[in-house]
């Protein structure tokens, strides 16, 4: 997934002049919300989506003729089902910044990524008149130039959900993609060396090899972390269990029964931790649920509290208060 921090990273790691293209506005429907971002180099590579494939062509267009330093605020209307441009059917209205990017931007970028990789959450101010990009770091850190004006836009940037999956077995391989490729930052965790390592899991960020009692400590869980316990091995789960019931995540889940579950436990499985772990779509096979559990965890993630979540948001002190990450 091409989440802002995705593109960011991509932007500073070329160290290319580019053009930034961020939703600033929406209206109606939208295939994008406001805040999602893509980048076009001069060399006609492009990174991200803003629509279905329906505006990035004359995006590329306005990219291609915006001079050094530019800023150009676009604006497009798929309301009218007659335009012969823009005839999609979306029925809504999108405005997009274009913002030329040197290597004095691109520096500043680079900063909000580092912020972002020390966890940090980052908000990001643009004054459209002034044309100028402030940035503002969770831990005090401010760094660019972003001037008073009456065209404010203001969008926070989150951190990758972190998802800590503990065990590194077949089953693990397709919740690490596909988790990965939905925009978590994924570290596996196993005492067993031969499984846990970047030639089985290629889309990991991070392998702990260890015994629960030596990872969980190393971890320093938050939060905004994710937690999936699937070792299948009954006395690992229970310590891990131990370990991590006591922790204040935004989300914990089990593989297995909620029966087994509750014998890990020694007592009935509490409603804050998902277990059987995904959303009940009647999964069967590794990959199906891989994708259950992705769902729920996204679900939680976007504050979705629906029937299919089973009231499931993870993080006890949420749970006690009545409130979900959102």
């Amino acid at each position: 997934m091409n989440t802002v921090q995705d593109i960011w990273e991509a932007a500073v790691a070329r160290d290319e002049p580019c053009v930034m293209a961020t939703l600033v506005g929406t209206e109606g429907s939208s295939y994008r919300k406001s805040g999602a971002v893509m980048v076009f180099w001069e060399d006609g590579t492009r990174q991200g989506m803003l629509s279905a494939g329906c505006i990035e062509e004359d995006l590329a267009c306005r990219a291609n003729e915006l001079g050094s330093g530019d800023w150009l605020l676009c604006e497009y209307d798929t309301y009218d089902d007659t335009d012969v441009s823009w005839a999609v059917g979306c029925a809504g209205k999108m405005q997009i910044l274009l913002e030329s990017l040197d290597h004095s931007a691109l520096e500043q970028l680079q900063c909000a990524v580092a912020q972002l990789h020390q966890g940090y959450q980052v908000r990001v101010t643009k004054s459209l008149e002034e044309q100028c990009t402030g940035f503002f770091s969770e831990n005090g850190h401010i760094w660019g130039a972003a001037a008073p004006g009456a065209s404010i836009y203001t969008q926070t940037i989150a951190p990758k959900p972190r998802l800590v999956v503990f065990g590194a077995g077949e089953d693990a391989v397709p919740l690490v993609q596909f988790a990965s490729r939905a925009g978590f930052s994924v570290i596996v965790c196993d005492w067993r060396e031969a499984w846990c390592n970047p030639v089985r899991f290629p889309e990991a960020k991070q392998y702990f090899v260890g015994l629960p009692q030596e990872v969980v400590p190393e971890l320093s869980l938050t939060e905004r972390d994710f937690v999936v316990v699937m070792t299948h091995h009954f006395q690992r789960d229970r310590e891990l269990l131990e370990l991590l019931q006591e922790q204040n995540l935004q989300y914990l889940g089990v593989l297995g029964s909620r029966k087994r579950t509750a014998r890990l436990l020694r007592e009935f499985a509490p409603d804050w931790l998902s277990a059987p772990v995904g959303l009940p779509i009647g999964a069967e096979g590794p990959e199906e649920i891989a994708i259950s559990i992705v769902a729920e965890m996204i679900a939680v993630l976007r504050g979705k509290r629906d029937e299919y979540c089973r009231g499931v948001f993870g993080c006890r002190m949420q749970q006690k208060n009545g409130a979900g990450h959102s």
